[in-house]
């Protein structure tokens, strides 16, 4: 059976974003059932949500400092990451073509 759930970049500049709180909302959010934060103004999340969905839930606090969230197809991934990095996008990508 495969997975019902897209993987999403959320993008942000470090600079102008509450970080905490947008770390905060992504890691107790229930929309959010995976997440990787290897790139300091990145997150992979991997939700069942539509980019909408996840953009509309996103604190308020973050919105002045603005924000992408895309949908990304994690099998068509390439660039220079840590191992730990690619292990999370791997094993994601497992999960999909199970």
């Amino acid at each position: 059976m495969s997975d019902k759930s897209n993987i999403y970049a959320i993008l942000y500049d470090r600079d102008l974003t509450d970080t905490e709180a947008l770390h905060r909302f992504i890691a107790n959010s229930g929309m959010i059932e995976r997440w990787w934060h290897y790139i300091k103004s990145c997150y992979l999340v991997k939700s069942t949500h539509t980019a909408n969905q996840i953009a509309d839930a996103i604190p308020d606090s973050i919105r002045d400092a603005g924000f992408l969230v895309v949908e990304i197809k994690i099998e068509n991934s390439s660039g220079w990451l840590t191992d730990k990095a690619w292990e999370w996008i791997d094993k994601r990508v497992r999960e999909f073509s199970e």
